[in-house]
C-alpha cells in the first residue's frame, strides 16, 4: 500500500479549501448578480409601465381636446357666420348709408336692415337648437350667446330698424341719419366682441361675456 505524505496531503486539503472558497464566492457573487438583476428588471419594468400609462394618458388627452375643439367649432360656428353677417351689414349701415338725401338711400339702407334682422332672427334659432345638444359649463356659454344676441337683437330694432326717414324731406333726416350709424356702429363693435369671445370658446378657453348694452 503506498503511503502518502502529510506534505502531499496537506497540498491537497489545502487546495480543496482554496476551491471551496472559491466557488463559495462564486455564489455569492452570482446569487447577488441574479437578485440585483431582478430588482434592476423589476425597476425598469415599473418605469417602462410608468412611461407608457403617461403616453397613453397624454394620447388619449389629445383625442378629447381634438374632439372638443372640433364638437365645440360645428356647434358654434353657424352662430358665429351669422353674426359675421350682422356685424358686415350693421357696419355698411354705419358708413355707407344715406349719402345722399332720397327714397334710395331710404330703400338701400332698408334692406340692409332686413338682412340684418333676418341674420338675427337665424343666430337665435340656431344657438336655440345647438344648445340643447350639449350639457354643462358649454350650454351655460350658449345662453349667455343666446343673451347677447337677444339684446343686441332688441338695440337693433329699437334704434335702427324702426328710426328710418319717413322720406327724403323728412325734417328730422339728419338727426335720424345720426342716430342710425351711431347705433349701427355699436351694433358693429359688439358683434366683434362676440367673435372674438366665440373664438376663444372653440379653443376651449371661453372667457366671461358681458351682456349687451348700449
Amino acid at each position: 500500500m503506498v503511503e502518502i505524505s502529510s506534505y502531499v496531503t496537506g497540498t491537497i486539503v489545502q487546495f480543496i479549501d482554496t476551491a471551496m472558497f472559491i466557488v463559495l464566492i462564486l455564489f455569492i457573487y452570482y446569487f447577488y448578480k441574479a437578485v440585483t438583476f431582478d430588482e434592476d428588471s423589476d425597476i425598469k419594468k415599473t418605469k417602462r409601465e410608468d412611461s407608457e400609462k403617461e403616453r397613453a394618458a397624454n394620447t388619449k388627452k389629445w383625442v378629447e381636446d381634438k374632439i372638443g375643439h372640433s364638437r365645440r367649432k360645428n356647434l358654434i360656428n353657424p352662430i358665429k357666420g351669422f353674426i359675421i353677417h350682422i356685424e358686415q351689414k350693421a357696419n355698411w349701415i354705419e358708413v355707407h348709408s344715406f349719402e345722399k338725401k332720397s327714397s334710395h338711400e331710404i330703400r338701400k339702407a332698408r334692406s340692409y336692415a332686413k338682412e340684418t334682422e333676418i341674420n338675427l332672427k337665424h343666430a337665435l334659432l340656431t344657438i336655440r337648437k345647438h344648445k340643447k345638444k350639449v350639457t354643462g359649463d358649454v350650454r351655460d356659454y350658449f345662453n349667455t350667446v343666446q343673451s347677447q344676441i337677444e339684446a343686441t337683437y332688441k338695440y337693433f330694432n329699437d334704434n335702427v330698424r324702426d328710426k328710418f326717414p319717413d322720406n327724403a324731406s323728412d325734417p328730422d333726416w339728419d338727426t335720424k341719419v345720426s342716430s342710425i350709424q351711431s347705433s349701427s356702429k355699436k351694433v358693429t363693435a359688439y358683434c366683434g366682441v362676440m367673435v372674438k369671445s366665440i373664438d376663444e370658446f372653440i379653443k376651449g378657453n371661453a372667457g366671461s361675456l358681458n351682456v349687451f348694452t348700449p
